[in-house]
């Protein structure tokens, strides 16, 4: 087994013992930032037995997508649609309705001139 491949599994392992989510690292939840880039990495390595993973996971992401790129301030976080935009790519989902949110869309709002 190589490093990657090992890597590759404690993340699908992970996801799918979360509910397709990276538990969040400062108490109960899931970090969706981690999960997007555990998403983006098992893609990158595009093994069979991970898509499960994939799979789950970007529906996870696709569900909290709203609370995801808004800030506490209520404006759109740039990093989060473009994470997301990222994820849109990587899986094959439409990024102008991921979740319901157009990314492409909210992204060029976010952009100030």
């Amino acid at each position: 087994a190589t490093v990657a491949g090992a890597a590759s599994g404690w993340l699908s392992r992970t996801l799918r013992a979360n509910n397709g989510g990276m538990p969040s690292a400062f108490g109960p939840g899931t970090d969706l930032a981690a999960t997007a880039w555990a998403v983006l990495a098992l893609r990158a390595r595009r093994t069979p037995t991970t898509a499960n993973s994939v799979a789950i996971s970007t529906i996870t992401l696709e569900r909290g997508a709203a609370g995801f790129v808004r800030g506490g301030d209520g404006v759109d976080r740039p990093a989060a649609l473009g994470l997301l935009l990222l994820v849109a790519d990587a899986t094959g989902r439409p990024p102008r309705n991921f979740g319901g949110i157009n990314l492409v869309a909210r992204l060029r709002a976010t952009v100030q001139s």
